[in-house]
C-alpha cells in the first residue's frame, strides 16, 4: 500500500508569521469524522501521513484566535502542494469577574 502526505502551514492572518501549537484536525470529507489530530511546530508546519488519497476537511484551533470554518482539502489540491491556513485573532478578550 502506498503512502500519501498532507501538509501545510498556519500563519497569522495579519502579520503572516507562523503560529506554533495550533491544533489541526484532519476530518474525513464524507463521514465528517476526525481521522487524525496533530499540532503545528515552531514554524507553524503540520504534517499527516495518509494511507489513502481522498478528500478531507481541516479544522485549525488555537487559543486567542477564531476557530476556522472547515477547510476543504481536495485531493487534487493538497497532492500538488502544501496548504496555507490563515488564522484571525479573536476579537473577544478574556475578562475577569469581580471578586466578592
Amino acid at each position: 500500500m502506498s503512502s500519501f502526505y498532507f501538509e501545510g502551514t498556519v500563519l497569522d492572518g495579519e502579520t503572516k508569521r507562523p503560529i506554533s501549537r495550533v491544533n489541526i484536525y484532519l476530518i474525513d470529507g464524507e463521514t465528517h469524522q476526525t481521522i487524525k489530530q496533530t499540532t503545528t511546530n515552531i514554524n507553524g508546519h503540520f504534517f499527516f501521513a495518509l494511507g489513502i488519497h481522498k478528500n478531507y476537511e481541516v479544522l485549525a484551533v488555537k487559543n486567542g484566535y477564531e476557530i476556522t470554518p472547515f477547510i476543504e482539502a481536495l485531493e487534487e489540491t493538497y497532492s500538488k502542494k502544501p496548504i496555507i491556513i490563515l488564522l484571525k485573532e479573536s476579537e473577544a478578550k478574556p475578562t475577569l469577574s469581580a471578586l466578592p
